[in-house]
């Protein structure tokens, strides 16, 4: 199973982001986005009661589903960003790619459709 870190990283050379942009798309403290690149911490699990399975936090599933996002926005290449002139023009197009990723259907292989 590849880990988070090593998926965030491709994505974000894929998609020419940096780690601000990131830190748009996932929506989270930069300092957070920063050690999921660059130091390998991981979206943080819930506490986990003596009973229980592994349970991830609503935070945590959360970053996931916005990986998988970001993973679908380049596979219908909704990304890498164009040239732009400004960080808030860069914002703005992270904010539209990620919302747009989440309308978009990915086209399944023997779809009904």
């Amino acid at each position: 199973m590849i880990s988070f870190q090593t998926r965030v990283q491709r994505a974000q050379k894929t998609a020419g982001f940096t780690v601000w942009d990131l830190h748009t798309w996932f929506d989270r403290p930069y300092a957070t986005v920063w050690n999921w690149t660059k130091s390998g911490l991981q979206p943080q699990p819930g506490r986990k009661a003596s009973h229980q399975s592994k349970k991830v936090s609503a935070a945590g599933k959360k970053a996931e589903q916005d990986l998988e996002r970001l993973e679908k926005a380049l596979a219908l290449k909704i990304v890498p960003l164009p040239e732009v002139r400004s960080e808030r023009q860069r914002s703005d197009y992270v904010r539209n790619a990620y919302n747009a990723a989440g309308r978009a259907r990915v086209p399944q292989i023997n779809s009904s459709r």
